[in-house]
Order: structure tokens, then sequence, then C-alpha cells
């Protein structure tokens, strides 16, 4: 059996998920909004999915919760 989820009900389960694990309202908004998106899109391989990874290294300390975001232009 399939469950279906709305789109605003999955990214309001990603913030609760990433702000419970330190992340601020506005970064745990934009991340759900990124993983939401991929997820309608069509790539769940980068997806909500990725939750359980990222509030595992939040939760051991692998990532830093307050840690500004940057990105890497190669």
């Amino acid at each position: 059996m399939t469950t279906r989820i709305s789109a605003a009900d999955l990214t309001a389960l990603s913030n609760a998920a990433l702000t419970r694990h330190g992340l601020s309202e506005a970064d745990a908004e934009t991340t759900s909004r990124i993983l939401v998106d991929a997820d309608m899109m069509g790539l769940p391989t980068h997806g909500v999915v990725r939750l359980d990874p990222y509030t595992a290294r939040l939760r051991n300390g692998a990532a830093d919760p307050h840690a500004p975001p940057a990105l890497d232009q190669r």
C-alpha cells in the first residue's frame, strides 16, 4: 500500500526533524524546500530520503548546524 503525503506536510515534517537537530528555522525551511522539490521533480535520491543521513551527521557532530552555507564552484 502506498501512503501519500502532501508537499506541505512533507516540508513541515522535514522542518521539524532538522530544527530538532539544531538547524535554524530559516535553514531548515530552505533545506526542506530543496529536498521536497527534488522529490517532486522525480529525483528521489536527492529528496527527503537524505533526511536520515543529514540528521545522523548533525546528531554525531559530523555536521555543524550553525555553519553558514557555502557554494563550492569547481
